[in-house]
């Protein structure tokens, strides 16, 4: 009997064993590798910049985010917003806003999350830098050089036709007229990751891209030596609101306005790219025109 108990005993333990390794355990599937993502999945943020400038109150604008803005020297403007401090105590006044800045949820612009002010007694030069490039393969415009725009960025279609040549300009275009415009010498590139397009430049130009300023939705100037200054650059990129419609111009077109010539391309949400320069870099403005391309981010 005790033999009989004892084998009924081990059936009974190695059928509840089989009966156990059948089940189905809570515990989660193996997750594929997390990949990194591209800067168009997460806003791409830049701590601890800081920038001088005027404090004015948003108004209204064409994007949805910020309590106030920025307004810089040079013609830009950043979006501001604060959790910790009251910007509007400093309204009209000449400050150095230190914090944390993203791209806005609307491309194009740059807000910042303010976490220190200090107001000047006089006002100066911004320290505030631009993305500048001298001549190299590639250069995608950084979040610290993009800023936010106002409602008034918006300017009259080819507003810069009306501006006569200076001679200062005359001079640069004079150089870069020079330069050989072949195709094989178009071996820079200029690309702007929030508008999302890209431009080529020549190999012996220098280029600067000043963002948002109070007369462009996206303003970029192109040269023959280094850029200090907005206003430098014979040869002008801007995005304006509006469509060509409106303004008689079809996409491609290169035409002379007085002493300039103009190349249009469309792009989206009722606005329009225009590229200007002095006419003798008609041949630039129209490779620049026809080559516009969308911007794609490389892995």
């Amino acid at each position: 009997m005790k033999r009989l108990a004892a084998i009924s005993q081990l059936s009974l333990a190695l059928l509840l064993a089989g009966c156990l390794g059948g089940q189905v355990t809570n515990e989660p599937a193996a997750q594929p590798p997390q990949q990194s993502s591209s800067g168009g999945d997460r806003p791409q943020v830049t701590k601890n910049v800081t920038y001088r400038g005027v404090v004015e109150e948003a108004g209204i604008s064409i994007y949805m985010e910020g309590s106030h803005r920025l307004a810089l020297p040079d013609g830009r403007v950043l979006l501001l917003q604060s959790e910790s401090l009251e910007l509007d105590d400093y309204v009209g006044e000449d400050v150095l806003a230190t914090g944390d800045i993203r791209p806005t949820v609307e491309a194009g612009g740059i807000i910042m999350e303010v976490k220190e002010i200090e107001s000047m007694e006089e006002s100066s030069s911004s320290s505030a830098q631009a993305v500048s490039s001298a001549p190299s393969s590639l250069a995608v415009s950084s979040a610290a050089a993009s800023v936010a725009a106002s409602a008034g960025t918006s300017v009259a279609a080819s507003s810069v036709a009306a501006e006569p040549v200076s001679g200062e300009i005359a001079a640069r275009a004079a150089v870069m007229a020079r330069d050989d415009t072949a195709q094989g010498n178009w071996t820079q590139q200029y690309c702007s990751s929030h508008i999302g397009f890209c431009i080529p430049v020549h190999r012996n130009w220098w280029f600067k891209s000043f963002g948002t300023t109070t007369s462009s939705l996206w303003h970029v100037e192109i040269a023959p030596a280094e850029i200090e200054t907005i206003g430098e650059g014979p040869l002008v990129l801007n995005l304006v609101s509006g469509s060509l419609e409106s303004i008689g111009a079809s996409d491609r077109e290169v035409r002379a306005v007085g002493d300039r010539v103009i190349g249009y391309r469309a792009w989206t949400d009722n606005r329009h790219f225009e590229i200007s320069a002095p006419s003798n870099l008609q041949a630039a403005v129209k490779y620049i025109t026809d080559n516009l391309a969308v911007y794609e981010a490389t892995e």
